[in-house]
């Protein structure tokens, strides 16, 4: 594409110009336009530099040209000093212009053409914290992710929240612009069934995904497990944990989030019974505790309700369905102790006969965390490390129904020791109870 430049008249009255040397000139190219989409227009221009007020602009001849030659990303009509770009397809080219007459004389910009429907096309979205259980009353929160988020993108992009049937789950909180930050919204169950859950990009409708969420009929959540922690306020669990931090009567949320209808009362309990943490030193290999296929973490186990100088202390667990069988994990240990021995028992009493745990020895502390010349004291510290211990030795399971009223009473009882003290002591620091099914009975 050749376009001559048509040097201005110079009247009759008016000293010619000289003309300028073409070896002190340069060409420049207007701003490349930037958000370039599929279907726009846009105009570039060319510009010489470098002319001294006295000479004049030599006569030049503009080659305009494209790299992408076969126009599948833009259509270039030249114009003199001016081309009309046409964006045709997403795609980047390099636009050139040149002078015929001095070669020397050329400037390039790079065109970056996008398709609207979706610029970035490596950027994903992802859905993550689809509820494996779900029941009408329940909430969730879900997150999205933008994957690959070009840091060259400095406007925040916008996501929509949408679900299918608003019958079955609705969206709520919904964080919708997203500068690079994962995003989040609850998720409200409203009736069993499924329904869609989609996120969409305003910006750009092909960057979106979606998930099917299953509400399950309410009725099965009185099977949900209700976690219970035991132990101070400057030391709680996150959910689906209940934390019991004082002599109070409590309402439990089950592992859904979900009200059970199911309490603990320690109203009774008197200033003899306290909660306590011990925790100063720790093992070398503490981890966490697995049993019965549930997992205590530090949160848990490092600190406890316990009676102290008290022969026995009890607390209820009530709002349990009478019909049903309830099997009760607990944890009882004094972490991190061996030098004071502490024995104790757990009784559980629901309808019929008192199930009782037997001797649980609280102390631990391995071997590999004695200070020098602190002598092990079997069985209540282990030989090698946190991997070596038994936990059927503190970890305890119940299988009981309550009694005609939901009631199952929890009572602690501690037994004297001869050891340098004479401190009697019970330690609860956790428990879990598990509705059974009464087809898994």
């Amino acid at each position: 594409m050749q376009t001559k430049y048509d040097e201005p008249d110079v009247g009759e009255s008016e000293k010619p110009l000289e003309t300028a040397p073409y070896e002190a000139l340069t060409f420049t190219l207007s701003t490349p336009p930037a958000g370039f989409t599929i279907g726009a227009t846009a105009d570039i221009t060319v510009r010489i530099d470098g002319l001294a007020t006295d000479k004049a602009l030599p006569e030049v001849t503009y080659v305009w040209s494209s790299s992408d030659s076969d126009e599948a990303i833009i259509r270039l009509v030249a114009d003199n000093a001016t081309a009309t770009i046409e964006a045709v397809g997403a795609g980047s080219t390099t636009v050139t212009v040149t002078c015929e007459e001095y070669p020397s004389l050329t400037a390039s910009a790079e065109i970056t053409v996008i398709d609207g429907e979706n610029p970035y096309p490596s950027m994903t979205l992802t859905l993550s914290g689809v509820p494996s259980s779900f029941y009408a009353g329940s909430s969730a929160t879900m997150t999205a992710t933008v994957g690959n988020y070009p840091a060259s993108v400095t406007a925040p992009v916008t996501l929509t929240w949408r679900s299918e049937d608003e019958g079955i789950f609705i969206v709520t909180d919904a964080q919708t612009s997203y500068a690079g930050v994962p995003m989040t919204a609850t998720i409200n169950a409203v009736s069993p069934g499924t329904s869609t859950l989609t996120v969409t990009c305003d910006e750009y409708p092909s960057l979106s995904a979606s998930v099917d969420i299953r509400v399950t009929p309410a009725e099965e959540a009185r099977y949900n497990k209700i976690f219970v922690d035991f132990g101070l306020e400057t030391r709680t669990s996150v959910s689906p944990w209940n934390n019991i931090v004082k002599f109070e009567n409590y309402e439990l949320k089950d592992e859904m989030g979900l009200d059970s209808g199911v309490s603990i009362d320690l109203s009774s309990w008197t200033a003899s019974n306290k909660y306590e943490e011990y925790y100063t030193t720790g093992f070398s290999t503490a981890g966490d505790i697995e049993f019965n296929g549930i997992v205590f973490t530090s949160a848990q186990y490092q600190d406890w309700l316990f009676s102290n100088n008290v022969a026995e202390a009890s607390f209820t667990i009530n709002g349990l369905d009478p019909t049903l069988t309830y099997e009760m994990t607990t944890v009882s240990i004094r972490w991190n102790s061996a030098a004071n021995i502490r024995e104790m028992s757990l009784e559980l009493k629901g309808e019929g006969e008192v199930q009782n745990s037997g001797t649980i020895h609280q102390g631990i502390k391995c071997k590999d965390a004695l200070k020098e010349g602190e002598e092990a004291q079997e069985p209540y510290c282990f030989e090698d490390d946190w991997s070596a211990i038994d936990w059927s030795d503190y970890c305890k399971i119940f299988t009981l129904k309550p009694d005609a009223s939901g009631t199952i009473t929890v009572t602690l009882k501690a037994k004297s020791v001869e050891t340098t003290s004479t401190n009697q002591q019970a330690h609860l620091n956790a428990l879990v109870i598990t509705p059974i099914k009464p087809e898994e009975e």
